[in-house]
């Protein structure tokens, strides 16, 4: 995700929250956070979906984490998403 001003943002008790659906990625309400190591998780209550990927990778931003949690969290909602929206499980915010 990026931190240039290009996507809205608030923030929660446990971490960023993103104003606006992700297009193929995460839905708007959705809750994230990334540790100094690039460790990362997010939950998305309108999908159900969460996920997290730890690492122990510096320095903080690595391009090729961020690469690899771009890849992931377009792999998952590219497999789950689809039958979860046939499912009628997606709920909206």
């Amino acid at each position: 995700m990026p931190l240039d001003g290009s996507v809205r943002l608030d923030h929660g008790l446990g971490g960023v929250i993103n104003l606006d659906d992700l297009p193929g990625k995460r839905r708007a309400g959705s809750m994230t956070w990334s540790g100094m190591s690039n460790g990362r998780w997010w939950v998305d209550p309108a999908t159900g979906i969460a996920a997290a990927m730890f690492t122990m990778v510096l320095p903080h931003g690595n391009d090729v984490v961020n690469r690899m949690w771009d890849e992931l969290e377009r792999a998952v909602y590219g497999d789950l998403l689809p039958g979860l929206m046939k499912q009628g499980k997606e709920q909206t915010v």
